[in-house]
């Protein structure tokens, strides 16, 4: 009954939220990876529709196993945004007091 070059059974599939609970991750965070290719092969069945395989889920995390915590790769740091404190610049007004042009309350 099974011919040898034919392919097995799909399998469930799950969407999004579904299939982000499976693996433990929030459904947001699935998406994000799914942009940038670094999440569990997908598959898309319409426009905006897509469902992930639980095979799939189940290779994506096999291949994430480790016994160690030095075993895993260490995830690339974000850059950081810096706050501009345009206090401390060169030339920038002292506390207190105010810019060219501007005007102190009730100064006018």
């Amino acid at each position: 009954m099974n011919n040898p070059g034919s392919r097995p059974p799909f399998g469930r599939r799950l969407r999004t939220p579904a299939a982000a609970e499976y693996i433990g991750i929030a459904a947001s965070t699935l998406e994000k990876m799914r942009v940038s290719g670094t999440g569990p092969e997908f598959e898309r069945v319409g426009k905006k529709a897509v469902v992930y395989s639980v095979e799939a889920l189940e290779t994506y995390l096999a291949q994430r196993r480790a016994r160690s915590t030095s075993e895993t790769e260490t995830p690339t740091p974000r850059s950081r945004r810096r706050k501009n404190n345009h206090a401390d610049a060169p030339g920038s007004p002292s506390p207190g007091s105010t810019a060219p042009g501007s005007f102190n309350e009730g100064e006018v």
